[in-house]
């Protein structure tokens, strides 16, 4: 009989995966609302979503629009 070498193979189960941020916990997938003005999601940066302006646009003196 042999024995096993110095690394033997050990089988490791996978973990679910975690609930995805486009899927509620009851399963159904929801399709995510934009709340970041024009600016922001262009620039790829937070916004604050304050109304009617929010504080990178005011503070930028540019024209805030949500959709």
């Amino acid at each position: 009989m042999e024995s096993p070498g110095p690394n033997p193979k050990v089988t490791i189960q996978r973990l679910r995966s975690p609930i995805s941020s486009r899927q509620s916990a009851s399963g159904y997938k929801r399709d995510r609302i934009p709340r970041a003005c024009i600016r922001c999601r262009t620039r790829k940066v937070r916004c604050t979503g304050e109304h009617p302006c929010c504080r990178r646009c005011e503070m930028g003196g540019t024209e805030c629009v949500y959709t």
